[in-house]
């Protein structure tokens, strides 16, 4: 179970996909939202050679443990650096935001995303459709709207 209450892994295809499950080494991207998770069995080898980690650098510890038991960020950027590490402190943009629950996070992660390749290929129009999509109402929008443009910079 994550720690956020969200699924432990998503998976999403774009383009010609065939099927949503991910063999190793063919995802262009890895959004994590939290810090250590990046490091999970078959996480890393899910990328492609040369692929994206956009890291949130937000760390959860499990209860009863101690922060010198959560690994170093010299470890995690070290099992990393064959990849191309994106590091977003994606709570600290939602406070920005006016959003002490964090829930758009995920949003400005996405924001991140939009601007990575092949991503980037998207207008920026076509991926604010999408969010609003979603949810349009005004409120939950213009909360959607400011993160995504947030993850944008």
């Amino acid at each position: 179970m994550a720690q956020m209450g969200g699924p432990v892994i998503s998976t999403f295809g774009c383009g010609n996909v065939k099927s949503p499950v991910l063999l190793p080494s063919t995802a262009d991207c890895l959004i994590v939202m939290e810090k250590s998770e990046v490091l999970r069995p078959g996480f890393p080898e899910m990328l492609r050679p040369g692929g994206t980690v956009v890291l949130a650098s937000t760390k959860i510890l499990p209860q009863g443990t101690s922060e010198k038991d959560y690994l170093a960020d010299a470890q995690i950027h070290e099992a990393l650096k064959s990849f191309k590490v994106i590091e977003v402190d994606f709570l600290a943009k939602a406070l920005e935001l006016g959003d002490p629950t964090g829930r758009v996070g995920n949003v400005v992660m996405m924001g991140v995303l939009s601007r990575q390749s092949p991503f980037d290929r998207f207008p920026e129009a076509i991926w604010l459709k999408a969010i609003e999509k979603l949810n349009a109402k005004p409120a939950i929008w213009a909360s959607n709207f400011a993160a995504f443009k947030a993850g944008r910079v």
